[in-house]
């Protein structure tokens, strides 16, 4: 299909007498981020707009989830495990944590992407691969791009804990410089070339968004089967970033990034929709029967 379009764009070009160099090639990216939630500010690792405020609030914040997501046991909802160490530490308090968006780097070379991956980060280990000849090399299909201060993204709702870190991931839908990204959390292992992911209708003025089912019990009904921003194909529009901060800031309690993710593109005329099981799939789940192009192995995680 990439051959078809690319005939079609040259016979277009041929037939209104334009040189081939004038016919650009959409520009498509993978995009990952990873934030250092020591150095990162104040605010983004926070807790004191996190927190629920009372017993009753988080119960009626599970209820109108429940809705959201077609649960049939709240009750079941509300006993999901979650990991014992604290998010934020766990995102940026390791000597070793951004390892994972160089792995992340690492297998798409193998798996011979053609498109180069950005990665969003605060992180000096990460930032210094553009300051040494050697690492360039190592990781050249990697744009470093850095945080800078005017980038942070304040919430407004109320987020569950740790959260501050991942509302910032809303960040990449102003990266209006791309036709298509396709986002990759650092906790996904890639099996195949995703390349063709790229080539999916996202509807005119990119109202449409790809993103993984979130069936993490395995395709059992009391977890539901919404929209998991753990991988997410998208066109990036100068209307996008507002609209998501404006979904959030109407939102009570927004839980995270893929919370307000949803509910913006659950608005007409916008659409969310879902990967099938040979694109993505947990790794706790029988993955292998799907033969997936990516495993998501966010054990424990919402």
């Amino acid at each position: 299909m990439v051959r078809s379009l690319a005939l079609a764009l040259l016979v277009a070009a041929m037939a209104d007498g334009l040189n081939i160099k004038d016919v650009e090639e959409p520009k498509y990216a993978y995009v990952t981020m990873w934030v250092n939630g020591n150095t990162a500010p104040a605010f983004v690792r926070s807790g004191k707009k996190s927190k629920f405020n009372s017993v009753a609030e988080e119960k009626k914040a599970f209820k109108v989830m429940q809705e959201e997501y077609s649960l049939d046991d709240a009750a079941a909802f509300e006993k999901r495990e979650y990991p014992t160490t604290n998010l934020v530490d766990r995102l940026g308090g390791s000597e070793i944590a951004h390892m994972g968006a160089v792995k992340m780097a690492q297998m798409l070379k193998k798996h011979d992407a053609k498109y180069p991956l950005i990665l969003l980060t605060n992180d000096a280990k990460l930032l210094a691969i553009d300051d040494n000849s050697t690492n360039q090399a190592m990781y050249s299909n990697v744009i470093i791009k850095k945080i800078e201060d005017a980038d942070w993204l304040k919430h407004e709702c109320k987020l569950k804990e740790g959260n501050g870190i991942h509302f910032q991931k809303l960040s990449i839908f102003g990266m209006t410089d791309y036709d298509k990204l396709l986002w990759l959390d650092t906790d996904l292992v890639l099996r195949k070339n995703m390349d063709e992911l790229f080539e999916f209708d996202l509807g005119e003025n990119g109202q449409m968004i790809y993103g993984q089912q979130d069936d993490y019990g395995c395709n059992q009904a009391n977890y539901g089967s919404g929209f998991c921003s753990g991988i997410m194909l998208f066109s990036p529009k100068a209307n996008h970033l507002p609209g998501l901060i404006e979904t959030a800031k109407s939102m009570d309690f927004c839980w995270g990034d893929q919370r307000i993710i949803t509910k913006y593109f659950k608005q007409t005329p916008r659409q969310p929709k879902i990967f099938k099981h040979n694109v993505i799939n947990w790794g706790h789940c029988n993955w292998r029967h799907s033969n997936p192009m990516a495993v998501h192995n966010q054990h424990g995680m919402w």
